[in-house]
């Protein structure tokens, strides 16, 4: 699993772009995660709410990628 990702932040240092994409995919995994566990654990079952959920879920990746961050919170760098 460690080679896996040291593969991965390998092939993304240096490239900004590809930097970005990757956090807003952690993100979005991160975000849906908690959403899907809140619906489960608060048995929610108004479908107005859970679709107010996954709107906000959805547009954290798709506002950080269009907006960007004033200060980045880490960058990748090659491991040797």
């Amino acid at each position: 699993m460690q080679e896996l990702i040291s593969r991965i932040v390998g092939a993304v240092s240096g490239n900004p772009l590809l930097e970005r994409l990757l956090v807003a995919s952690l993100e979005l995994l991160v975000v849906t995660a908690i959403v899907l566990a809140i619906i489960h654990v608060a048995r929610i079952r108004s479908n107005r709410v859970i679709a107010l959920m996954w709107l906000v879920a959805l547009s954290k990746p798709v506002l950080g990628l269009a907006l960007g961050a004033p200060a980045p919170v880490f960058t990748f760098e090659k491991i040797h």
